[in-house]
This record gives structure tokens, sequence and C-alpha cells, in this order.
């Protein structure tokens, strides 16, 4: 016996929902605007998937950001100084921990050029550069390796070639939203 149907918070940074919520939907995850705690800057469904953050600032007692620079770019061994936030929603609560990280220290230009994980993952990066605005959040998805695999393979051996729907490999693959910041 256990359960169907849960969000577990696995500390500060990372969170899994297994099953639905009880409306019937995925569990909806809110990124937080980290200038401004009441407001969102992002969200997650997430349903058989894990959302993770990375940043490069710890938010003090009064809620406010601190530059925190604990992350090193492994390119030139300096910390990354920007204030930066990477969430990543993954089948994977390993790789969207390692993701998180791994593409906080990526210029956002380079994604588009990495292989990705072998699970879908969404990741959305938040950049908080003019105090008086909402962060600067920019997208991508990458979708399964598995199922990129799996199309090449059906499309190959099929005499018939029908369009490929990633959603009959993950039903995890979700298109995020961003709540106003306003």
């Amino acid at each position: 016996c256990g359960f169907r149907d849960a969000l577990l918070s696995l500390g500060e940074s990372s969170i899994t929902g297994i099953g639905s919520h009880p409306a019937g939907t995925g569990w909806p995850v809110g990124i937080r605007d980290a200038r401004r705690p009441d407001r969102l800057a992002g969200e997650f469904l997430l349903r058989e998937s894990s959302v993770c953050t990375s940043g490069t600032f710890q938010t003090g007692g009064d809620g406010a950001p601190r530059p925190d620079p604990h992350i090193l770019n492994p390119r030139t061994a300096n910390h990354v100084r920007d204030l930066l936030t990477v969430s990543c929603m993954s089948g994977s609560a390993m790789e969207a921990e390692f993701w998180s990280t791994a593409l906080l220290v990526r210029p956002f230009e380079e994604w588009r050029e990495l292989e990705g994980p072998s699970s879908s993952l969404q990741a959305q990066r938040f950049a908080y550069s003019d105090p008086a605005q909402p962060p600067a959040c920019v997208r991508h998805e990458w979708p399964s390796r598995m199922s990129a695999s799996l199309d090449a393979d059906t499309k190959a051996n099929s005499k018939t070639r029908t369009p490929a729907d990633p959603e009959r490999y993950n039903d995890t693959l979700f298109h995020p939203q961003t709540v106003s910041a306003s």
C-alpha cells in the first residue's frame, strides 16, 4: 500500500509531484520572484515529475536576494555573479537537479547546442538585472532522447509514416506559463 497522489518537498529547491492534484490536474508549482517573494515569476505543472531550482543568491530574513557566489563556471573557474535562477522540470528528479545547475553556468544562447537529458526536460531561466522590472524569463524544452530515438526507429521500420507524438512516450510533457509579476 502506498500513495498514488502526493506533492513532496525535497528541500528548499526541489519538489516532486506524484499522480494528480485532487482537482484532477497536475500539481501547480510556482517559482517565486526572488526580489518580490509575494509574486510568482513562473510556474510548472507536475505530474510524475520533479522541478529543481538553482540560483546564484540566497534570500535573507527580509526576503531580499543577496549575492551568494557559490557556483563556479567550469570554463572560466570564476563564480557566476549575475543574479540568476534556473528551474528545470523532468521525469527524473536527479536530472532536474543536475540540469538546473549545469544550465545556470551556460549562456542561454548555447542551450540549443546541448544534447539534453535522456528524459524530457523543460527549463526556465530568470535574470534579475533591473530592480524595477520583473525578472526576464527565457524558456527551452528538450524532448526525450528516448522518444526521439523511438520515433526514428518507428519511421525507419514503418511503411506508413505518421507524425511523431511525443506525449505517447512521456505524459509529463507540459508547457509552462509565466504568471504575471504585476
